[in-house]
């Protein structure tokens, strides 16, 4: 599309918008580069202050900042959202994001108080009910971080038996769950098992397989069966363009 020829400054801002939240999420799955796709989204952001798509694409750029491990910076980005989107929704959606990403760093105090800012938002909006699973999934594994296993899997493996049958993402994200409850839980067992469910069953959602094989990666290491590990992380930097932690 040549933008040149478009009146309409909110029409170029959708286009301008889509371009990058393209690159983005290929980004994000191994078919483009990380940080070029974070500056362009970055450049989005900075110009587009009063575009409807801001809160979105800020959100955006705290997602590709987490998978570069620039965690601080992502938690920065997550929490201006939080406080200055007025729906509950997106506040929602961005307590998620910072307590995934303070899970990402140890910070389990403070990722435990994000999920539970989420799961306390009135259910007033479509779409909360996926974020409260989320956030559920969430304090899972900071219940488990916190040595307490049992109630740790019990929420998980209820969401996993109430996700439908075509639904990959929310399974695959709590089979991830359970497997950093086990490994919390010292169960390297029953961990490899459970991200082996999502790199096997939910390969479909890159995401989630891409937590799965980082775990992978150690769990087999673990276990004395290098050649296992270097596949998953063959895997890992061969499909989706990442390194293993």
């Amino acid at each position: 599309l040549n933008t040149a020829d478009i009146e309409r400054r909110e029409i170029v801002q959708d286009i301008e918008y889509y371009k990058v939240y393209s690159a983005a999420q290929m980004a994000l799955v191994g078919n483009g580069e990380l940080v070029e796709a974070g500056s362009k989204v970055f450049a989005f952001v900075n110009a587009n202050k009063d575009s409807y798509h801001y809160l979105d694409a800020q959100m955006l750029f705290g997602d590709l900042l987490g998978a570069t491990k620039k965690h601080q910076a992502a938690q920065t980005e997550y929490t201006k959202v939080g406080q200055t989107a007025p729906w509950p929704d997106y506040q929602a959606r961005a307590a998620v994001a910072l307590g995934r990403s303070y899970l990402a760093t140890g910070q389990i105090p403070q990722a435990s108080n994000s999920f539970k800012i989420a799961l306390n938002l009135p259910d007033s909006e479509p779409g909360m009910q996926t974020h409260k699973l989320a956030a559920t999934l969430g304090e899972a594994r900071c219940l488990a971080a916190s040595k307490k296993l049992s109630e740790a899997t019990a929420p998980v493996a209820k969401v996993i038996k109430q996700a439908a049958p075509e639904d990959t993402e929310l399974p695959g994200a709590a089979y991830n769950a359970l497997g950093a409850s086990y490994r919390a839980g010292d169960r390297p067992k029953d961990a490899l098992l459970a991200f082996l469910h999502v790199d096997l069953v939910y390969r479909s959602s890159a995401q989630n397989r891409i937590v799965a094989l980082e775990n992978l990666v150690e769990l087999w290491n673990e276990r004395q069966m290098p050649e296992r590990s270097a596949e998953a992380a063959r895997e890992l930097r061969d499909r989706y363009k990442r390194s293993p932690r």
